[in-house]
């Protein structure tokens, strides 16, 4: 019995409620233990995501209608990462897929597949989801550890938001 409590209670430790996907502190424990043997795998992919608007959303329609743009964007990512070495939500609107033994054309279908599910989710969607993306591949030289492959995505994930935000445009709508 108390095996079965301790499973559970180590589930909901590492799950975000609202989307289903891993949550932050499986994100941090999974970082730290594929920083620790990543040279036993071959590329390690990162791509970052930040959902654009929701703020400005929630206050117009209120936090259900967010909601159910985290849940749509967190299912989205389930189903197009399924071979993913985790996909996560890591903050407010904020979300990382981590990729081991990638290699660049199958990170490119996996976006291209991210685009598609939120063109046929956009299709029926009361309100778009929309986002912001950055991606990059861990290398020896550049990168330190995997965090600083992270933080490479994540400046990359800015600067497409900066584009979008000033070109009035969303890559691939």
């Amino acid at each position: 019995m108390r095996s079965r409590e301790n499973e559970f209670y180590r589930r909901i430790a590492y799950l975000d409620v609202l989307t289903g996907i891993k949550n932050r502190n499986a994100y941090e424990s999974d970082l730290t233990q594929l920083d620790a043997a990543r040279e036993a795998y071959g590329d390690i992919w990162c791509i970052v995501i930040d959902l654009n608007g929701l703020k400005t959303l929630n206050d117009a329609y209120g936090h259900a209608a967010g909601d159910s743009l985290l849940q749509a964007m967190g299912h989205i990512l389930d189903s197009v990462a399924q071979r993913a070495h985790g996909v996560y939500r890591i903050g407010g609107d904020e979300f990382v897929v981590l990729l081991t033994h990638g290699h660049i054309e199958a990170t490119s279908r996996l976006i291209e597949a991210l685009y598609d599910e939120r063109a046929a989710y956009n299709a029926a969607a009361a309100h778009p989801l929309t986002f912001s993306m950055g991606f990059a591949c861990y290398n020896r030289v550049k990168h330190t550890t995997l965090a600083d492959m992270v933080r490479e995505a994540d400046e990359m994930m800015y600067n497409d938001k900066f584009y979008q935000k000033n070109s009035g445009s969303s890559h691939r709508q």
